[in-house]
């Protein structure tokens, strides 16, 4: 992601063409803004480069297009082989497919009992932070990730279902709590945040060049906690009735053995 300031007579400097009707791609850089924006700069835009969105606007480069016409800022997503490349060398070698890779976090665990039952008085706590992990797909013989999603809330990707894809396999080969499944949210896409539809966009961009795709995956939200308390509260007071004797009990004995005096005195007066 690069942002860029139009300057007043000064050209966006950039030789492209649209012949896939989705991207810009860059076949050089000329003199202009992207060519001063490249000095000094770490996220270097070079030819072979391609433009997957502006502003927003993507799978669509007429609609791209007109945002560096007409806006003065520009906010470019740019895939690079050569960024993605250098990554991936940096990356420890990956372990044998019937392994299963390492994993960054460790599940959240259960909250003790002696901690539940400090906070005696309350059904029930706020639930724990929902699990966060990463999944790293690799799309290479992937057709698809396999995954139905939304992003109303205009940040993440929500999953509404998981139909096969590289999604299921992952799941496959993994305990349930790093689960991509539905009610899950993807935060990022090989970094990239903030913008779902942009982040869609990379999506079948990756899939598209056989490349890894790494989500940041949010768990599906977790029930409250039950405390203790309240229940082990009940369970001292049936305690304490138990050790002392019931005054309905002990009134119901009293009336048995008047009973049983009346009938033996009936029976010798007979």
């Amino acid at each position: 992601m690069i942002l860029l300031e139009m300057k007043e007579g000064v050209k966006l400097g950039l030789d492209v063409d649209w012949k896939d009707g989705r991207t810009l791609h860059i076949k050089k850089v000329l003199a202009g803004v992207v060519f001063e924006h490249n000095r000094g700069k770490e996220k270097v835009v070079h030819g072979g480069d391609r433009i997957i969105a502006i502003n927003g606007h993507f799978d669509d480069p007429k609609a791209m297009l007109n945002e560096c016409k007409t806006q003065r800022k520009l906010q470019l997503l740019i895939r690079t082989t050569r960024d993605l490349t250098s990554k991936a060398s940096e990356k420890p070698p990956k372990p044998p497919p019937s392994a299963p890779e390492p994993f960054p976090e460790q599940p959240p665990k259960p909250p003790s009992s002696a901690a539940a039952g400090a906070k005696a008085g309350r059904a029930t706590r706020a639930a724990p932070r929902p699990f966060e992990f990463m999944a790293t797909l690799d799309m290479t013989g992937q057709s698809m990730l396999g995954v139905e999603v939304d992003w109303a809330d205009g940040r993440t990707l929500y999953v509404k279902s998981v139909h096969g894809g590289a999604v299921q396999l992952w799941n496959q080969t993994r305990p349930p709590e790093f689960f991509v499944q539905p009610g899950a949210r993807i935060l990022a896409v090989n970094g990239y945040s903030d913008n779902p539809e942009t982040m869609a966009s990379l999506c079948r961009e990756l899939i598209a060049a056989q490349m890894t795709v790494q989500l940041r995956v949010r768990g599906p939200p977790l029930p409250p906690v039950a405390l203790s308390g309240e229940g082990e509260g009940k369970e001292k007071e049936k305690d304490k009735g138990s050790d002392e004797p019931e005054p309905k009990k002990e009134k119901k004995d009293k009336d048995d053995k008047e009973r049983k005096k009346e009938k033996k005195k009936e029976k010798k007066e007979r």
